[in-house]
This record gives structure tokens, C-alpha cells and sequence, in this order.
């Protein structure tokens, strides 16, 4: 009866805390796991099917696995910039001075308080008090692939006095549960984008059963750890894009592409990227270029030009000037095709932050905000930039994605 009343109390907490989780556990996309109790009527194991989760008391298995993880815990942490790597002035001041207040007396990551605890797999719950209580967190992020084993746990631990004790401390709690690998993955980079410099405080990972879907979502917080510092840019490469974005928009007429969604058309369209499955697709490329929308990206314009293949738009996002160089050498390399200066009918589709050389090498282009760069926030407003949801493309990779993500492939 005790333990009803504590499931039915959680559930009830859930319903107002955590509604779309409430409503996974009340109606999860499989029911093929049981709950284990012992002769007392506690909860000590989730049956799978084919065998039992923990395979002794859940209870006594989650302090002996979280002892055994904090003597080795897997932490994300900032590690101190190397001044022989940091070129331009001011990050080198800033960067200097830092090193000289701290002069040994903080803790590297700090003592007092970690910035995330990520934990992977819920299971019954019993190891998330005890982690929460030794890593001391800003954020908890709790993921768990497997609906029922949510609805489980709620005989298990009280949820409601655990995030009582949480908001006392300052310290959120966000839950993550059921569907697909690729849904999770998507609602953790959404709510990681809120919670600032997460490696800074020093982050935890944590894993509390192994399977595929635990591991992924894993390596998607540990990539998302370190990118989201990276997506932020520091001075030099923020200065850099500011530099490139006013010299675009005062020197070249330009249709900008705002991250508004758009219905797909029906046309064929090959995104072209270096691999080695150019060389086996390369003849019914040719065969469609009169029928179909081809892009080439990076150095596979080249490669594209060299097989009499000219491609309709051409996508570019490095800032640097090796791109403009690499550019004019292929214009070079062209035999003669094009007339004057540029790549005649070929488009360019670039960030608004690359290089005006790349720009000067096309008649018609096409340029977008990139989301989260000082340039975008200096001159964008009153536009969407790439990707309404954080972040524009960041390599060939993720446009070929956003082009499937969008309904054109």
C-alpha cells in the first residue's frame, strides 16, 4: 500500500512538474518490462524479458556503482588556453591576466559546484540522489530511452523531496524520456543551448546501464559539451566575421536567405561532397545535370568541373582566406570555361562571415545569417538566420543533413 501511495504521489507531482513525461509514463509505446518487488513490497529490479536489469537489489547496485564512478568520473572540463596559441592581443591581455589573479589559489574545475549532471539511463532512480548529492550541479539532465523503466521508478525513489531538495539548492532538474535515439538527442542540444558554459563548472557524464541508446545519448552531450563553447567563437574569429560580413553586404548586391521554414519543391537535387562515392556516382550525376539541381561544396567544385559537370550553386562557409585562394585556383584550373573573372552561371550559397574574395568569384549569390555570431546579432536584426532552432550550417556534413531535415532531398 506504501509503495502505491508513493507511485501515486509521484505520479501526481509528475502531472504538474513534468506533464509530457507524465503523459509518456501513463502511456508508454511498450509495456514488456515488470516491476520486481521483494517480500516486503519494495522494488528492487526491473524485469526485461530476458533477463533482470541490475540482477540483485537495485538499491544496493547503485551505491556500489556510484562509488566506483566517482573515484573515476567522467568530467568535461575547459582546460586553461595556451597563451603560445592565443595570436591576437586582446585574448592574450585577457587570457594573461586571468592566469596572474588566479595565481594558483582556484580549483581547476572548481570545488564548490559542477555545471551539469548528465545521466544516461534512469532505471528505478536510486543512483540520482546520491549523484546529485556528491557532484553538487547547477542543471541535472536525466535521459532515459525506455518509458517504462520512468514509470517504474516511481515506486521507487520520491521524486517530489528530491527536486524540493534541488530547488533549495539553485539546481534545476530536466527529464528526457522515451522516443527515438534521434528525437532524445535533439531535446538535449535544445536544452543545453540554455544552460551557458558547460564545461567550464566542470560537467559530469554519466552512464547507469550500457546499451546503444545510452551511449549515444552520452557521446551526443559529451560533443555537445565541447561545441557549445566552440559555436560561441572568441574574439579574434568574432572580430574576423564582423570584418567579412561588412565588406560583403557594402561591396556586393546579394539576395539573403532567411531560416524560415519552406515548403519542399518537387525537383531532383544532388548535394556533391568529397568522398569516395563521388567516383562511383559521378556518370548519373552527368546523365541529370540538364534534369536536375546540382551543389557542390568545398573542393568538390573542382572535381565536378574537371568531369564537364558545372553545378547550378556552389556552397561555401570557412572565413579564412585559403577558401578564396583555393577558389581562384580553381577558376585558374578551369581550362577556360567560364568568361572573365567568375564562375559565371554558378551560384554562390555562403555564410554572410567568408571571405568578399569568394563573393568577387560569383556573379549571383546567395547569403545567410549564421545564428549565435556577433555579426548576425550586429547586422541581422529583423532577420531569421539559417537555422531558427541555434545553429547554421557548420560544415558540409550538417547542410546535407538540414537539406533532409527540410524536405528537398
Amino acid at each position: 500500500m506504501a509503495e502505491a501511495t508513493l507511485h501515486d504521489k509521484n505520479l501526481l507531482f509528475f502531472t504538474s512538474a513534468y506533464p509530457a513525461v507524465a503523459a509518456v509514463v501513463r502511456d508508454p509505446e511498450s509495456d514488456l518490462t515488470k516491476p520486481v518487488f521483494d517480500d516486503a513490497g519494495a522494488i528492487i529490479d526491473i524485469d526485461v524479458g530476458a533477463g533482470r536489469l541490475y540482477g540483485r537489489p537495485a538499491a544496493d547496485c547503485a551505491a556500489e556503482q556510484v562509488a566506483g564512478y566517482l573515484a573515476q568520473p567522467t568530467r568535461i572540463v575547459a582546460e586553461p588556453p595556451n597563451l603560445d596559441d592565443l595570436h591576437d592581443a586582446c585574448s592574450h591581455t585577457m587570457a594573461t591576466t586571468m592566469a596572474a589573479a588566479a595565481n594558483g589559489q582556484s580549483a581547476h574545475p572548481p570545488a564548490e559546484r559542477s555545471g551539469i549532471l548528465m545521466v544516461s539511463g534512469i532505471g528505478l532512480g536510486f543512483h540520482i540522489p546520491q549523484l546529485i548529492a556528491r557532484t553538487n550541479p547547477r542543471h541535472v539532465i536525466l535521459a532515459e530511452p525506455i518509458a517504462e523503466f520512468v514509470r517504474h521508478s516511481l515506486s521507487a525513489i520520491d521524486w517530489q523531496a528530491l527536486w524540493a531538495q534541488c530547488s533549495d539548492a539553485g539546481t534545476t532538474i530536466d527529464i528526457i524520456a522515451g522516443g527515438s535515439p534521434a528525437d532524445m538527442q535533439k531535446r538535449l542540444e535544445s536544452l543545453m543551448s540554455g544552460f551557458g558554459e558547460t564545461a567550464i563548472d566542470g560537467s559530469y557524464l554519466y552512464i547507469h546501464y550500457q546499451t546503444d541508446v545510452t551511449r549515444a545519448i552520452a557521446g551526443k552531450f559529451h560533443e555537445l559539451a565541447g561545441m557549445t563553447a566552440i559555436l560561441k567563437g572568441y574574439y579574434a574569429d568574432e572580430r574576423l566575421m564582423v570584418e567579412n560580413t561588412v565588406a560583403n553586404v557594402a561591396m556586393h548586391d546579394f539576395w539573403l536567405i532567411e531560416g524560415d521554414m519552406r515548403a519542399p519543391i518537387d525537383a531532383p537535387v544532388f548535394v556533391v561532397g568529397a568522398g569516395p562515392s563521388l567516383d562511383a556516382s559521378i556518370d548519373v550525376i552527368r546523365q541529370w545535370q540538364d534534369r536536375a539541381i546540382i551543389v557542390s561544396a568545398g573542393s568538390t567544385l573542382q572535381a565536378l568541373l574537371q568531369q564537364g559537370i558545372v553545378p547550378d550553386f556552389h556552397v561555401e562557409k570557412e572565413n579564412t582566406q585559403p577558401t578564396a585562394d583555393r577558389l581562384r585556383h580553381i577558376h585558374a584550373r578551369s581550362g577556360g570555361r567560364f568568361d572573365g573573372d567568375t564562375f559565371g552561371p554558378v551560384r554562390l550559397v555562403a555564410s554572410t562571415t567568408v571571405k568578399p574574395g569568394v563573393s568577387d568569384l560569383f556573379d549571383e549569390k546567395f547569403l545567410f545569417l549564421r545564428s549565435g555570431l556577433s555579426s548576425t546579432q550586429m547586422f541581422g536584426r529583423g532577420h531569421r538566420p539559417g537555422r531558427p532552432d541555434g545553429g547554421s550550417p557548420l560544415s558540409f556534413m550538417t547542410l546535407r543533413a538540414e537539406v533532409r531535415r527540410r524536405g528537398y532531398e
